[in-house]
């Protein structure tokens, strides 16, 4: 059966049917998912959950328990955006929860370099004088609108012209701007209020960190990389944090890098994306490389496969990548689903 190896399904995206999707997943071929944390709540969540679903399939003093829903596991760790929380304290927790029953790595982390702040100091501070023009504007326009419905309140007969020489809301144009330079002045200002990731020094020292602390409790890390392949191949190559083994989770490099976190002993996760069109890069990836270096994944709610792309994601989806690998593979579904789901056993140690 299916093993997913990296989703959140306690996301609020399934907060309406979270039981009702865990209870069919079986019968849909899968039997195991990886619940992934990426802050310290998550964290926290994804243990608790693995812990209680696990319980529950064990039943009472070991026994055999009630079906309910596949085998949960968890990863608890700082996503490279929540790299700036990773404190003394907050990594002593997660330390902690890593102990938990059902936690089986440290993760997800690593470096993203995607969401980065790339603007010239000039830039920034342009950025912030639109933010002030554009909210000036907005009192103006409530102001306007304020004092137009004030007239049409007080009006006597015969004095509608005097409306004329109010603006209405939409006609922001009249307040000294056409609505395209309103426009662009609104995405400048809105660039200041952006969440960009933290700046690299303060992710790498995080991923350093969550690698000292998987290789601590000997668990594998399932690691983020995003446009930044070279520093998040060298710093696990060079602190030895590939020695318990994990998950490039999402792969979408170049063979080459590929080769290179192959020969650490990384797996590779391999979802959604290789259905789509415009995906030939990862599907040449996946013709060239053996099937025992991959793992399959959904990264649910995200990355939705075809046809269901767009919408929200969910392990049964894996179906679809597992018909993509066995035909650029050249065999049976059944092959892919065995194999990939003994490699995320093996690299959870389940």
């Amino acid at each position: 059966m299916i093993f997913d190896s990296h989703a959140h399904l306690l996301d609020p995206a399934f907060d309406r049917d979270r039981e009702a999707l865990l209870s069919r997943l079986p019968g849909e071929g899968v039997c195991a998912v990886t619940e992934i944390g990426f802050d310290l709540e998550s964290s926290r969540r994804a243990a608790e959950f693995s812990e209680k679903q696990l319980s529950l399939r064990q039943g009472p003093e070991g026994g055999s328990g009630v079906e309910a829903g596949p085998e949960i596991y968890a990863a608890v760790g700082l996503h490279p955006d929540h790299a700036a929380d990773c404190s003394d304290e907050v990594v002593r927790e997660l330390s902690e929860l890593s102990l938990r029953k059902g936690v089986a790595a440290i993760g997800e982390v690593g470096l993203d370099y995607y969401h980065l702040d790339k603007r010239s100091p000039s830039q920034r501070e342009e950025a912030v004088r639109a933010k002030g023009e554009f909210l000036r504007l907005q009192r103006e326009l409530l102001l306007r609108r304020e004092e137009r419905e004030q007239l049409l309140r007080e009006k006597e007969p015969g004095e509608e012209e005097l409306l004329s020489f109010v603006p209405r809301g939409e006609e922001l144009s009249a307040l000294s701007l056409s609505k395209k330079s309103y426009r662009a002045l609104k995405e400048l200002s809105e660039s200041v209020d952006f969440s960009y990731a933290p700046e690299p020094e303060i992710q790498k020292s995080c991923y350093l960190r969550m690698i000292e602390l998987a290789l601590f409790r000997g668990l594998p890390i399932v690691i983020h990389s995003r446009e930044s392949a070279r520093d998040s191949y060298e710093l696990l190559r060079d602190s030895g944090g590939y020695k318990n083994s994990g998950i490039v989770h999402c792969f979408s490099y170049p063979l080459e890098v590929a080769r290179q976190f192959a020969e650490l002993g990384m797996y590779l996760g391999i979802g959604g994306v290789l259905t789509f069109p415009n995906a030939k890069k990862l599907r040449r990836l996946v013709a060239e490389l053996p099937l025992s270096m991959m793992v399959l994944e959904t990264d649910s709610p995200y990355l939705s496969p075809l046809p269901h792309r767009g919408e929200r994601n969910n392990p049964a989806h894996l179906r679809y990548v597992v018909r993509a690998l066995s035909e650029i593979k050249g065999i049976r579904e059944e092959e892919v689903i065995r194999i990939t789901a003994e490699n995320a056993r093996a690299v959870y140690r389940i």
